[in-house]
């Protein structure tokens, strides 16, 4: 079976910390997501990871033990840039964030934003700063009809800086993700090219970024938004296809660790921009 039909679609996102207590409070008290699982495991030494959800958005916040715990509390950004919940209402959800004390992040300084160029008739979003610095927008798409929906509902999307378009369609093309739709931010240096990449209803934001903000992405390291993970059927011939494919394997074998029910198997690649991406089969 090719890698294409191996992916059933979105698992999670990874997230590292250096104080999960407070991560997970935060997740819980401020956006209303519900803690699935919480656990200690053997990866990399003492590690312990907690599972939180919220409609179809998973979050697995990973705190790692000494050396590795300090590093996780000073991460920033990375390649996988911020995450994006759905917000039918976002006026009242960004006044309701406000008032639960969430900061507004610098890159939308003026609090709510419309992105004219982007969708079919503009997209309007917020950033806010995470607990531990991640950047998290709530976003409305003016094209869709979210008949009465309200509240934060899931997933919009996850936004990927990188240095060229045509390598990351093709990276995640092999994946079978499609270009479902295209757009621009104008900024005095030129148009930054939007694409939205799509598999399975979840949705990658790619910005190809130009002047001063790539020499900026350039600089960037892992970040706090450690990787995105997609569900497989079954992670041996996940591998072996990924193989095929010509990926950057981060694992020479299939990993396995004791959470949910019965367990998961996993591995991860990197993407042309060093992005992580982790295929997890559920046992």
């Amino acid at each position: 079976m090719s890698l294409e039909n191996e992916i059933i679609g979105v698992d999670h996102l990874g997230i590292l910390t250096g104080d999960l207590k407070r991560d997970v409070a935060w997740y819980e008290e401020k956006l209303g997501f519900e803690k699935i699982q919480q656990r200690i495991v053997v990866m990399n030494g003492r590690t312990e990871i907690a599972l939180l959800k919220k409609e179809n958005l998973v979050l697995e916040l990973v705190e790692p033990a000494g050396r590795l715990k300090d590093e996780a509390a000073h991460l920033s950004n990375g390649k996988w840039d911020h995450f994006a919940m759905e917000a039918p209402e976002l006026e009242r959800e960004a006044a309701l964030a406000k008032e639960k004390g969430l900061k507004v992040h610098l890159s939308t300084p003026e609090g709510l934003t419309f992105y004219e160029h982007l969708g079919e008739k503009g997209m309007r979003g917020i950033n806010f700063y995470g607990p531990g610095g991640e950047v998290l927008e709530f976003c409305r798409d003016e094209a869709l009809a979210y008949h009465g929906k309200s509240g934060l509902t899931g997933w919009s999307h996850l936004a990927l800086k990188v240095e060229n378009m045509e390598s990351t369609e093709n990276f995640y093309g092999k994946m079978g993700f499609r270009t479902i739709s295209r757009g621009y931010l104008s900024t005095p240096e030129g148009d930054i090219q939007i694409h939205y990449l799509e598999k399975a209803g979840f949705v990658i934001e790619v910005l190809e970024m130009i002047g001063s903000g790539l020499e900026e992405l350039r600089q960037r390291k892992e970040g706090r938004l450690d990787h995105i993970a997609l569900r497989v059927r079954n992670a041996r011939e996940a591998f072996d296809e990924a193989r095929k494919s010509g990926f950057s394997m981060r694992n020479h074998t299939i990993q396995e660790l004791p959470l949910l029910e019965k367990g998961i198997r996993f591995f991860f690649v990197s993407g042309p921009d060093g992005e992580k991406v982790e295929f997890v089969e559920k046992i």
